[in-house]
């Protein structure tokens, strides 16, 4: 009788179900997760650009900025949910994003990362954004017409002197 209760206990504490979770402590209040991440915005799941087995990058177009996301899309690399708390996005829908790392972007389930219909208490708190900045269409604009410049200098007709 001793063994089949080892085994149960056994059993019980490797099951895959029980080993494999995502625990958080409370999230930290509005304020002070947006300054602690390293990017807040408000955008729109445009599609999932990589899966790995264990992750996946999401490419979001940014409606409204907060903190550190200044262009129109960025890409947020979570993992695939189950034990890793990856945050599980859904393609076409809106949602606010705390996102952390310098080189690369991510975000879990215990970050304050919600769906946009369920974050009126931090948009609240959080105040009017600002649309993400379209920086690289200026550089690229101005790009243009400086090589367009260089050209027409270069290959300028020369005139013959007037007689």
């Amino acid at each position: 009788m001793k063994r089949i209760w080892f085994y149960l206990l056994v059993l019980l504490v490797f099951n895959s179900k029980f080993a494999l979770c995502c625990s958080c402590a409370e999230p930290d209040p509005p304020e002070q997760a947006l300054k602690s991440a390293d990017a807040v915005f408000a955008g729109k799941v445009i599609s999932l650009t990589s899966s790995g087995r264990f992750s996946g990058t999401y490419s979001f177009q940014v409606n409204e900025s907060w903190k550190g996301a200044s262009l129109n899309i960025l890409f947020i690399r979570t993992g695939r949910g189950g034990g890793d708390c990856g945050y599980g996005f859904e393609i076409g829908q809106e949602y606010l994003v705390y996102a952390y790392g310098k080189s690369g972007l991510s975000t879990h389930t215990c970050s304050r990362t919600k769906p946009l219909s369920d974050a009126g208490q931090d948009l609240a708190v959080l105040g009017p954004g600002t649309p993400p900045s379209a920086t690289w269409l200026w550089i690229m604009f101005l790009f243009g017409v400086s090589l367009l410049s260089i050209l027409l200098l270069r290959f300028k007709p020369k005139r013959k002197p007037v007689e």
